[in-house]
């Protein structure tokens, strides 16, 4: 069996994941599209950590304003781009090669536009569920009591694919 989720070819990247992973990946991003694109009413922390303000003093509201009144939709543009690209490569997803040992994971060919909408997807995933779930650096274990753990699974699980593929093809 694999020993990573992810392999550099000549070709492409090549990311492995289970059919149910690859429903789940899809399911959150379109979750955190649908999140994104809807308009906030009031304060919301997972917009607020993605879209996080350019002024801290509060006395700069107004350049805060202006700000967000320019850079705001491009950024939002982006991140919808990024979310969608991952989504529409996780549905070329298709049984791996006999000679990938790939088991029951099926894979899918990334290019190098789409690894990058990966590892911006998969970092955008991450805090958007951190956030929601209020993870700190001290949080590593999974209380099987708690609500939420679930979530903390998939946050968990989002984390160890975003690291193999930082180091499959960083290092």
């Amino acid at each position: 069996m694999r020993t990573s989720r992810f392999a550099v070819t000549i070709e492409g990247i090549e990311a492995y994941l289970f059919v149910e992973e690859a429903r789940i990946f899809v399911d959150i991003a379109l979750d955190l599209r649908a999140i994104m694109e809807t308009p906030a009413l009031g304060e919301d922390p997972v917009r607020e950590r993605l879209f996080p303000r350019a002024y801290l003093d509060p006395t700069e509201e107004t350049a805060e304003m202006t700000w967000a009144d320019y850079a705001h939709p491009e950024l939002l543009e982006s991140r919808v781009a990024t979310l969608v690209m991952l989504i529409e490569s996780i549905k070329r997803i298709e049984d791996a090669p006999a000679d990938r040992n790939a088991g029951d994971l099926k894979m899918v060919l990334l290019s190098p536009d789409e690894t990058e909408a990966w590892l911006k997807g998969l970092n955008d995933l991450r805090l958007a569920l951190g956030t929601k779930l209020n993870i700190s650096d001290d949080d590593n274990e999974i209380d099987p009591d708690d609500p939420h753990a679930q979530l903390r699974g998939i946050y968990d699980w989002l984390t160890a694919l975003q690291q193999d593929l930082l180091e499959e093809v960083y290092l």
